[in-house]
């Protein structure tokens, strides 16, 4: 019997943090109004995160060594990506926002994300 919990919890935290954001996302803002939902990854399509990945407008990202973000429903991430035949990494911090997600990354540029219904 204690095999079990063991099992849960060693299972468990590889997977739990990229977990947390899952869902389909559009960009906030009165001019992505028209934005696809339907069809992730594309030009003016939808982002998704899901199974520990982005998936971006062209772009795929691994999202590895989630951190968690003491007093801020936020995880800060080393992203490995690639995007129309390069490799590229970055750091990236995913905050629950009130609609959906905020994204920050170097430089100081914020991007909001609501889900698409």
């Amino acid at each position: 019997m204690r095999i079990l919990p063991v099992i849960f919890f060693v299972l468990t935290p590889s997977y739990a943090g990229a977990g947390d954001y899952d869902g389909i996302y559009r960009p906030q803002g009165n001019w992505a109004q028209g934005w696809d939902c339907e069809n992730i990854g594309m030009d003016g399509g939808a982002i998704a995160i899901r199974d520990g990945r982005l998936e971006g407008v062209e772009s795929l990202c691994s999202l590895d060594n989630p951190t968690p973000v003491r007093g801020l429903q936020a995880t800060l991430y080393d992203a490995e990506c690639a995007a129309e035949g390069d490799l590229y990494s970055y750091r990236i911090m995913i905050m629950r926002t009130a609609n959906g997600i905020a994204t920050v990354q170097l430089g100081g540029v914020v991007s909001h994300f609501e889900f698409c219904q």
